[in-house]
C-alpha cells in the first residue's frame, strides 16, 4: 500500500512548527479547552507571513501589540500563532483563527484592526508590515470528518460531526411490468 501511495507523489515537504502562546491571543488555558475549541471548529483561517532576516524583533513586538489589544477586546477571540523550526527558508510565522462557521470569518464578525489598535498602531502595523513582511498568504481550511480521525477528547466535542451515523439506504422499489404486474 505504501509502494502504490509514493507511486502518486510528485514532491513532498516536511516542516516542523513550534507553538508561540507568547505571541498568541486568548489561547485555550488547558488542554480540555484546546479539544473543545478544535472539537467545535469546522473552519480554520490560517495567514502565512515571511519576514525578512533580520526583522523578527520588530514583527514579535507588533504581534504582541495585537495580542494585548485583542486581550482587552470583547468579544475575546482566539488567534493562534505558530513559527517554523525547520522545513521552512527564513522566518515564517502561522497566524490562525478557527471558527464554528464561515459567517465569523466575515467582516464584523470580530473587532477589526484600525478600531483594536487606534490610530498610532495602525500606523505602526503598516510600517512593519511594509518594511519587515516579504509576503503573506492566507488560507481557509475545513475539517472533513469522513476523512479525520480526531482524538476522543476532540470528537467529544462535537460527536454528531465527527462521527456522523451513517445513512439509511433505502430499499429499491420493485420494478413494475408492461402489464402492471410487479415483478421479483
Amino acid at each position: 500500500m505504501l509502494q502504490d501511495f509514493n507511486n502518486c507523489i510528485v514532491s513532498q515537504r516536511n516542516e516542523v512548527r513550534r507553538r508561540r502562546d507568547d505571541l498568541s491571543s486568548n489561547p485555550p488555558t488547558d488542554a480540555a479547552a484546546l479539544a473543545k475549541m478544535v472539537g467545535e471548529a469546522r473552519f480554520l483561517r490560517t495567514t502565512l507571513v515571511r519576514v525578512r532576516p533580520g526583522r523578527t524583533g520588530e514583527f514579535e513586538d507588533l504581534l504582541k501589540d495585537i495580542k494585548r489589544a485583542r486581550e482587552q477586546a470583547s468579544p475575546k477571540v482566539t488567534t493562534l500563532v505558530s513559527q517554523s523550526s525547520t522545513g521552512q527558508p527564513g522566518a515564517v510565522y502561522y497566524i490562525t483563527s478557527l471558527r464554528s462557521s464561515l459567517g465569523e470569518l466575515d467582516p464584523g464578525s470580530v473587532t477589526p484592526l484600525p478600531q483594536l489598535l487606534g490610530e498610532e498602531g495602525m500606523q505602526k502595523f503598516n510600517k512593519v508590515g511594509s518594511e519587515a513582511v516579504i509576503t503573506t498568504d492566507t488560507y481557509i481550511q475545513h475539517f472533513l470528518p469522513e476523512l479525520s480521525n480526531p482524538p476522543e477528547d476532540i470528537a467529544a466535542a462535537s460527536p454528531e460531526f465527527w462521527h456522523p451515523k451513517p445513512a439509511m439506504t433505502m430499499k429499491a422499489k420493485p420494478k413494475a411490468t408492461e402489464a402492471g404486474g410487479k415483478t421479483q
